[in-house]
């Protein structure tokens, strides 16, 4: 990351009852004209016995590979693009509410974007919550052909980043159709966390392909996406 040549890259330590954490930040700023967009993950595990691909180092791999898309003709960017790399997500969203109260107290973007379980799997996943998820994820299907909308998604840092005050910040990600059917089916919900805080979240499981596949459909959104078409109404 530190090799990413961008306007803004800023490094934010912070205290906690845990000890010292750290967040990460890079803005690359478009025109006046642009939309604001804010893209968010978690770098803190729970099992330090596992590579914790899915919870959520996958979900930094992409952000790293966006910073990395984004840094070539910056000249040329419309919107403004925020990338966070979040601490204390598993102990009550520490990093997201720093970030809330500090780069959004006085304006919130309009749209971020957290990041969870895009390891495996081919279609993405739309928390069902905040202010405007109809529109992004009629932006998603047009982008990769099918979202899924999911209403029982567990505490992530979009509800911290929420609870500060961003309230258009909403947590997306990718599973295979088997493991996104498992999870609307209540019997079967638990199932699908098995994938998290689970001693096979390791590397060797990651599908590279599509989590580069996911990366490329994130910047295109970040590059292309327009005012008339986030505050669109859809039936």
């Amino acid at each position: 990351l530190l090799d990413i040549e961008a306007p803004l890259f800023q490094q934010h330590i912070f205290k906690s009852s845990g000890g010292l954490r750290c967040n990460l930040a890079v803005r690359f700023k478009g025109k006046p004209d642009g939309l604001h967009l804010a893209f968010s993950a978690h770098h803190d595990i729970v099992n330090p016995t596992t590579d914790n691909v899915n919870d959520n180092l996958g979900s930094v791999a992409i952000l790293l590979s966006m910073a990395e898309a984004l840094s070539s003709n910056q000249d040329e960017l419309k919107n403004t693009i925020d990338l966070f790399f979040t601490d204390g997500e598993e102990v009550g969203g520490l990093g997201a509410r720093r970030f809330a109260q500090t780069w959004y107290k006085a304006k919130q973007p309009d749209l971020l974007l957290n990041l969870e379980l895009v390891a495996q799997g081919e279609t993405w996943w739309i928390e069902s919550k905040g202010d405007t998820p109809e529109a992004i994820a009629h932006c998603l299907a047009q982008i990769c052909g099918s979202v899924t909308g999911i209403n029982k998604v567990p505490f992530s840092d979009s509800w911290a980043y929420r609870q500060e005050g961003v309230s258009n910040a909403i947590c997306i990600g990718r599973l295979s159709q088997k493991n996104l059917l498992k999870w609307i089916d209540t019997d079967k919900y638990p199932e699908v966390f098995k994938l998290c805080h689970d001693p096979g979240d390791m590397l060797i499981t990651a599908e590279e392909d599509n989590m580069f596949d996911a990366a490329n459909q994130l910047v295109y959104l970040a590059k292309n996406l327009d005012y008339e078409t986030l505050t669109a109404e859809y039936e």
